[in-house]
C-alpha cells in the first residue's frame, strides 16, 4: 500500500480513531510526506485528552482530516483543535447535488484530492 501510496496521482490515507491510533500513526511516522490522517472522531474524552495531544506532536496546522461520528442521525460535536480539519461535507456545508453537472461535495472541497 505504500509504495502505492507513493505514486504521484494516487493519496495514501490512514484513518485513525482511539481504537487503531497507535498503528495509524506508527505508519504515518514511518514514511513521512506519503501518508496522510484521517480521523474519525468519536464522543468521548479519551480524544481529547490522549489522542489529540500527541496527534499534534506529528501533524502539522489543519493537515488531519476530522470526520465527526455520527449519533442517532446527528454528529458528534465537531473537535477544534490546530492540527484538524473538519469535514465539510459531513458537516452539511456542502450538498449532495442530483444534478451530474454540479460538482459533488468532495469535489467542491478538494481538500482529501490529489
Amino acid at each position: 500500500m505504500t509504495e502505492l501510496a507513493s505514486l504521484a496521482n494516487c493519496q495514501g490515507w490512514l484513518s485513525i480513531d482511539s481504537d487503531n491510533y497507535d498503528s495509524g500513526i506508527l505508519a504515518y511516522v514511518q514514511k513521512p510526506g506519503v501518508w496522510k490522517l484521517a480521523l474519525l472522531q468519536e464522543a468521548n474524552d479519551e480524544i481529547n485528552e490522549k489522542l489529540l495531544p500527541e496527534l499534534a506532536l506529528v501533524a502539522k496546522s489543519k493537515q488531519v482530516v476530522s470526520f465527526p461520528a455520527h449519533h442517532g442521525g446527528r454528529h458528534a460535536e465537531p473537535i477544534q483543535h490546530d492540527t484538524l480539519f473538519t469535514c465539510p461535507a459531513v458537516m452539511g456545508l456542502y450538498k449532495l447535488e442530483s444534478n451530474a453537472r454540479k460538482l459533488r461535495p468532495c469535489q467542491s472541497c478538494t481538500f482529501c484530492l490529489p
